[in-house]
């Protein structure tokens, strides 16, 4: 994984040798270009971090590629994703678990005390304190 630094600092990341043959196209490069050609281009090596863990519907994660210690490093940012996103998603993902039992809401089938119990906390969810950055997701079948 690569960076292009312009002046000290990442102008694109990632950037890879595709990257590097579309802004020099009647530039010949060998097949695989070595991590000198690239810095003279001012592209250079980034080493990678692990994910932190997030909430995919509350949250997203943003890379950004900083210097440290004369390398560049890549870190995450967990950042909230806007409130009406993501009540939108919260309430996306309630509503297709509600769907998995609608077949049951028909008149002609006996839905168990679970499943109402079930698809009312369901329904609940936008009612709870901390909604949608802190839901606790009620349990199928409880």
């Amino acid at each position: 994984m690569y960076a292009k630094i312009r002046e000290g600092k990442p102008v694109s990341f990632p950037y890879s040798q595709d990257d590097l043959r579309r802004e020099h196209p009647n530039t010949s490069f060998p097949r695989k270009v070595s991590d000198s050609l690239f810095a003279s281009y001012g592209v250079f090596p980034v080493k990678r971090s692990e994910r932190p863990p997030y909430q995919s519907l509350t949250e997203k994660l943003e890379s950004k590629v900083t210097l440290v210690d004369g390398s560049w490093v890549q870190s995450w940012e967990v950042v909230r994703l806007p409130q009406k996103q993501a009540e939108d998603n919260i309430r996306g993902h309630r509503n297709s678990k509600l769907a998995k039992y609608d077949w049951m809401a028909y008149s002609d089938v006996v839905m168990p005390d679970r499943i109402k119990r079930y698809r009312q906390a369901l329904r609940d969810v936008p009612s709870q304190d901390g909604f949608p950055y802190s839901v606790i997701w009620p349990v199928e079948g409880e």
